[in-house]
């Protein structure tokens, strides 16, 4: 398990070592000395490696949306006589602010 773990951690360090020219210049060359092994290799980890940057950038942004949404300022306020929940952004002149205990307030509501 170990032997395992070191050369995944060894080829993790050659693949972030080596830029796109690189790869591709090692392709061309086993294929051009009949190394068809090396090269389907090749060519698997640099799949492989392109695969895993669009799944690990696409759960990023994803995590980053969830953190923004979590973030998101919402004002309690008294519309039209109905208790809302809406974004902090949306609140016009004419909205009645409920101030509620243990709600952090970063901005003091401004009179008009």
């Amino acid at each position: 398990m170990e032997t395992f773990v070191r050369r995944r951690q060894a080829l993790n360090q050659t693949i972030n070592r080596m830029g796109r020219t690189e790869w591709a210049l090692m392709l061309l060359l086993s294929l051009v000395w009949g190394e068809y092994v090396e090269a389907v290799a090749i060519m698997a980890i640099v799949l492989l490696n392109a695969l895993l940057g669009v799944v690990q950038e696409s759960r990023a942004e994803s995590a980053l949306g969830s953190l923004r949404k979590m973030a998101a300022p919402v004002a309690r306020v008294v519309r039209d006589g109905h208790h809302l929940d809406i974004p902090a952004r949306e609140v016009v002149p004419g909205d009645m602010v409920l101030l509620l205990s243990l709600i952090h307030i970063s901005e003091p509501p401004r009179p008009y």
